[in-house]
């Protein structure tokens, strides 16, 4: 947020003080933040990534005044309508951050395990004086295939990318692979290339469940 690639439009809230703290102004070290209109625990900030990203943590600081979240809940999600809480792994109770103790200082909050999500939402539960915030989300891109890659993120040259699918737990994987993004409208994640002959492909199952071949050339 802080270098200005997310938008201004993909920041919202609940409510805001005046147009002189609209949310947009809640980035991390500016001049200006944002406040809301009252205090209450149903007012919260949202960032919406337009990208399915790993989120890990988020940074926050107070107004710069006598103003800031001193405690606050934070859900996420791939749908603004769709939005869970970040957990505590012992009970699966919504888990409450320690906000700020002072309206400058920076303090990083990381999640118990890194979440997949566009939309991130910060729900302040106590403050001081007025709920008031600036902040930035700790985060990379996750994209589960070559398709997403060239369609969410714009990539359009076939070569190694990572990608992170998702197992049927939710849990977190990652792998290189060789991204076809030419052939029939690209997006194309390759399991078996062939290309100059340079490998042996007659091979037990074994060999191909680990996998072979160098991912440059033949695999």
């Amino acid at each position: 947020m802080e270098d200005g690639r997310i938008q201004d439009g993909q920041i919202t809230a609940s409510s805001i003080l005046h147009s002189g703290f609209s949310a947009y102004h809640a980035r991390l070290g500016n001049t200006q933040t944002w406040c809301t209109l009252n205090n209450g625990v149903d007012q919260w900030i949202q960032v919406n990534l337009i990208h399915v990203m790993w989120v890990s943590g988020v940074m926050i600081q107070g107004a710069g005044t006598n103003q800031w979240v001193t405690k606050f809940k934070v859900l996420y999600g791939l749908d603004a309508l769709e939005l869970m809480y970040i957990q505590l792994p012992s009970n699966q109770t919504h888990m409450v951050f320690d906000g700020n103790t002072d309206p400058n200082t920076v303090i990083t909050r990381l999640f118990p395990s890194r979440v997949r999500a566009t939309v991130i939402r910060i729900q302040p539960s106590d403050w001081h004086n007025r709920i008031c915030m600036r902040l930035d989300l700790l985060g990379c891109e996750a994209p589960q295939d070559c398709y997403e890659i060239l369609n969410s993120y714009g990539r359009n040259t076939s070569g190694i990318y990572w990608i992170y699918p998702i197992s049927g737990t939710l849990t977190p994987t990652h792998m290189q692979v060789w991204c076809d993004m030419d052939t029939d409208g690209g997006g194309w994640t390759v399991f078996q290339r062939r290309v100059d002959g340079s490998e042996n492909f007659y091979r037990y199952w074994a060999a191909y469940k680990a996998g072979f071949g160098d991912l440059a050339v033949e695999h």
